[in-house]
Formats: C-alpha cells, sequence, structure tokens
C-alpha cells in the first residue's frame, strides 16, 4: 500500500510540475505570476484525497471546515471590492499588496486545475468569474466541475490595462481583430482559499 501511495505521489509530483493551463484559460485568468502561474513543484500534496472526496454531513468538504451560511454571490462580492467596503490590505509578494474582503463567496464551479487541484474557477448566471487558488492547502477533485460550491477566503481585484489584456490575448493565439477589439480595461477577481464546501 505504502508502495502504491509513493508511486501516485511521485506521478502527481511529476504531472503538477509539468502541467499548464490552456491558451484559453491563460486568456481568460492571466494569473499573475505571484500567485496563479505557479509552479507546483515543492509543494506537499499529501493534502490530496486520493481520489476520494471528504465527506460530512451537510456537504464534500475541502481545507478548512465551513458552512455555507452567510456567502455572498460573485456580483455582491465584486461590487464589495469596487466601492472598497470592509476590505483589508492583503500582501501577494514581491511587494504587491491588494485590498481584499475576508468572505465566503458562491459559485458554480467552471474549470479545475487538471494536475492536481490546486485551483479552480467559479462563476454565476451573470458571467462574473473569479479564479480561486487554494495555495496547495488543500486540492479539489474534477468530479466538482458544474456544481455548486461556497469557497472561503480572501477575495480581491486586479485591474488589467488594455496593454495587458492584449498582451494576453496574443499569447493566447487570439487573430489580429479579436486583440484590437479589446479597448477597456477589466477587473479580474481572485481567492485565496482556507476552505470550500460542495452544496
Amino acid at each position: 500500500m505504502r508502495i502504491i501511495y509513493l508511486m501516485f505521489l511521485a506521478y502527481a509530483l511529476a504531472a503538477c510540475g509539468s502541467e499548464q493551463p490552456t491558451t484559453e484559460t491563460a486568456a481568460t485568468d492571466n494569473t499573475e505570476a505571484h500567485a496563479h502561474d505557479h509552479s507546483h513543484e515543492g509543494h506537499d500534496h499529501a493534502h490530496d484525497h486520493g481520489g476520494e472526496e471528504p465527506k460530512s454531513k451537510d456537504g464534500i468538504h475541502y481545507g478548512e471546515d465551513i458552512t455555507a451560511e452567510g456567502a455572498l454571490m460573485l456580483n455582491e462580492v465584486a461590487d464589495k471590492l469596487a466601492k472598497g467596503e470592509e476590505t483589508q490590505d492583503l500582501d501577494l509578494g514581491e511587494g504587491n499588496v491588494v485590498k481584499a474582503l475576508d468572505a465566503k463567496v458562491a459559485g458554480t464551479v467552471s474549470e479545475v486545475c487538471k494536475a492536481a487541484g490546486c485551483w479552480l474557477r467559479i462563476k454565476n448566471e451573470e458571467g462574473v468569474e473569479m479564479f480561486v487558488n487554494t495555495n496547495h492547502d488543500f486540492l479539489v477533485d474534477q468530479t466538482i466541475i458544474g456544481k455548486k460550491v461556497v469557497v472561503k477566503g480572501n477575495a480581491y481585484g486586479e485591474e488589467k490595462t488594455v496593454a495587458e489584456l492584449q498582451a494576453i490575448a496574443k499569447d493566447a493565439g487570439k487573430s489580429e481583430e479579436e486583440v484590437a477589439a479589446i479597448t477597456e480595461a477589466q477587473v479580474d477577481y481572485s481567492l485565496m482559499a482556507k476552505g470550500l464546501i460542495v452544496q
């Protein structure tokens, strides 16, 4: 059994270190180097659940044991961040300090990191999206794609300039016409997660 576990761990580390988001993913999330475009090398994947979903009487939990009570919708979080309500400074490293909101956020999972489940993306019906980084504190399973979840952590927004967005689009292989059509700055929403519950 120990040998099987060590083989699984070695496979996860190898796959995780080589996996990169697809060009489509890169175009939409432009995850910053400080949090999202990270290598998985050196991370302990012992937090993985070995394919078994952690269960409790009120849902499937990952990371910190949380409840769905008091969760905000994505658009509510975006509104609070835009107004600077209830925010505090969050240091993302390398001198990058953002205004963050400590909150529970509800949404539907649209994507999960294929290598190890160390990040996911949630969205709402209005099309608001948020990139969720577990920071390897816990890993989630591909089976939660399409499911409604509540994630607890520090949410923040970062504005991308037109030039940055156009560069991202070019890197993603977009046509010259598609790149030229980008004329407005955009705010990307992210969350450093502490825990997640599948509803």
